[in-house]
């Protein structure tokens, strides 16, 4: 009746719909519930379905993008779609209608608006957990500025090495501030187009990585004490943030390795 892709489909879609439905009704008879899948990986894809007011409908994504959000999405779809086209809802649509899927295509303009907003909600919610991101690295970088006023030897080299370090960093952390008070990484601008969440979460350990190492050549065999003075309690109070933005194996190997 209706399909709209936004991505190349080397499959006729007719071919490809019949062949998701026979799957699907395959999988009602074989069910000892008499319920069909409700979600299925294939061709690279995760395949979405929901069976409602008579009519199945199916979506694909990613395989990492997460089933609930998916049938959430496809859900909106189709109330949306049995709103515009009501008709659909009759137990006896399929006795009487046509065939002519024209109909439906003015539905494609509201399958775009849909997708612009759940885009939209993606960046809002994808910044919020970048800036969680930023605040739990801050508050390590804040634990061990409390240090560096007492370096006497290496203070010069480590201002240098941090000053060097900013320059090779990804444009998106131009923003990042190195001063006396260490760093301060608040700045950077999760809002930005050219920041993902991958980049940011590969530079700021290797920051850190970096930083440790420089504060370990400085302090030697005092530095674990450091940690378990300045990062431990943070940590313990904060972990269940840092373990739902999965740091929590990153932390432990940095810093009890």
């Amino acid at each position: 009746m209706f399909n709209k892709s936004y991505a190349s489909v080397s499959t006729d879609p007719d071919l490809l719909t019949s062949f998701l439905s026979a799957l699907y009704r395959f999988s009602e008879e074989v069910s000892t519930k008499q319920q069909g899948i409700e979600s299925v990986e294939m061709g690279g894809l995760k395949w979405v379905y929901i069976d409602k007011d008579n009519l199945l409908y199916i979506a694909a994504a990613d395989k990492t993008d997460k089933t609930s959000n998916l049938r959430s999405q496809v859900n909106v779809i189709r109330i949306n779609f049995t709103d515009k086209f009501p008709e659909c809802k009759d137990d006896e649509f399929s006795e009487k209608w046509d065939g002519n899927i024209t109909k439906f295509e003015v539905f494609s303009d509201k399958v775009d608006e849909l997708k612009d907003h759940w885009k939209k909600l993606e960046k809002v919610t994808d910044a919020a957990e970048m800036m969680d991101i930023l605040e739990v690295y801050q508050h390590i970088f804040n634990s061990l500025s409390k240090i560096i006023h007492t370096i006497k030897k290496g203070r010069e080299q480590l201002d240098e090495k941090m000053i060097h370090l900013k320059e090779v960093l990804p444009k998106s952390f131009q923003n990042a501030v190195y001063s006396d008070s260490g760093w301060d990484i608040l700045t950077i601008n999760v809002f930005q187009q050219d920041i993902n969440e991958e980049e940011l979460r590969t530079s700021l350990i290797s920051m850190l990585q970096y930083y440790i190492d420089i504060l370990r050549e400085i302090f030697k065999d005092k530095m674990p004490e450091i940690i378990r003075t300045l990062i431990f309690p943070y940590i313990r109070s904060d972990w269940k943030r840092i373990s739902n933005l999965k740091l929590d194996k990153m932390f432990i190997d940095l810093f009890l390795t």
